[in-house]
């Protein structure tokens, strides 16, 4: 973030003349009381070493002012500092109240990236500058999580297309610019990039969470939405756990394969199956003889009765099953 430490898109190169000319740089340093600053919902960076740069304030001092917007009713909402902030507040809780009055940057956000398309209108909203500016300015000397380069992308791929959606020329494509500018390569950015577009919202809540590295969620963003749900179960997702998915699911579909040859092999004709050809059962030649008798000259006993019975229920289970069989090919 080196290359944004004192920049605003007015000295980037790509303003028009119309644009340059209502750019303003308006801000004044003051003196504001610790609780009349309120952090901002819409920086996702990172907060992390506070104890360590809570020993660096109370001992050198605070090198760096915060920066904030004033919201014209006695607060004044932080655009960078959160982790100076946050470490301020935790030294005045252990009793240092000589830091209770922090020197602060007072910026007028709304100043700072004036863009006018060529029907005079103004191309960026309160919001898009206030995102710019929070990006822009959260430059003091730090070790960024791939959390935090996503929401750094993310918001200056939006911006930089919306202005190059609106006629504003770019030195540049963006994937490049924003590589430039964040000091990271462009395959870097595209990774990025690819998570937003094609990963699940699952995975982009882990990327958030700094739970996934960028290269390993780009890995998983490559997968569809059902594999992305099944190789997030994993507690720790890492580009070997990818490839260990990919190779177990090329070996089901080989293994599926297999069993679908196998099962051709065994496969046979009815036609040329045993006995398609012949009689039904023992039960067809009893009902063949039955038929030849005369009924007033049979004698029956209750033991020939139920061996009948008997015979009768295979036969309806055989007839049940054919008739299933018959509604299948039907």
């Amino acid at each position: 973030m080196g290359k944004y430490q004192n920049v605003n898109l007015s000295n980037l190169g790509f303003m028009n003349s119309l644009s340059k000319s209502m750019t303003q740089n308006s801000f004044r340093i003051e003196k504001i009381p610790y609780d009349k600053i309120i952090t901002n919902a819409k920086n996702k960076y990172s907060i992390e070493n506070i104890e360590e740069l809570a020993f660096s304030i109370l001992h050198n001092g605070l090198k760096q002012n915060l920066e904030v917007k004033d919201n014209n009713n006695g607060t004044y909402t932080l655009i960078s500092g959160e982790r100076r902030y946050t470490a301020i507040c935790r030294l005045i809780s252990e009793g240092h109240s000589e830091l209770e009055m922090i020197p602060c940057l007072i910026t007028d956000t709304e100043q700072g990236a004036v863009f006018f398309d060529n029907q005079g209108n103004e191309i960026l909203t309160s919001e898009d500058k206030e995102d710019w500016a929070i990006v822009t300015t959260n430059s003091e000397s730090r070790e960024f999580t791939d959390a935090d380069r996503a929401f750094q992308v993310s918001t200056l791929k939006r911006i930089y297309t919306k202005l190059s959606d609106s006629g504003v020329k770019l030195p540049g494509r963006i994937n490049e610019l924003i590589a430039d500018q964040l000091d990271l390569s462009t395959t870097q950015v595209k990774r990025f990039n690819f998570v937003e577009q094609y990963g699940t919202d699952e995975l982009k809540q882990k990327l958030t969470n700094d739970e996934i590295s960028v290269s390993a969620a780009a890995e998983v963003a490559h997968l569809s939405p059902a594999q992305q749900k099944d190789i997030l179960q994993n507690d720790t997702v890492t580009s070997a756990t990818v490839k260990q998915h990919q190779q177990s699911t090329k070996q089901k579909k080989a293994q599926r394969k297999d069993n679908t040859a196998l099962k051709a092999e065994q496969t046979i004709p009815l036609s040329q199956s045993e006995g398609f050809n012949s009689s039904f059962t023992e039960f067809e030649s009893l009902c063949d003889e039955l038929y030849s008798y005369d009924m007033d000259l049979v004698q029956c006993s209750k033991s020939d009765i139920d061996t009948i019975r008997i015979k009768l229920n295979i036969a309806n289970k055989d007839i049940a099953y054919i008739n299933k069989f018959l509604r299948k090919f039907s």
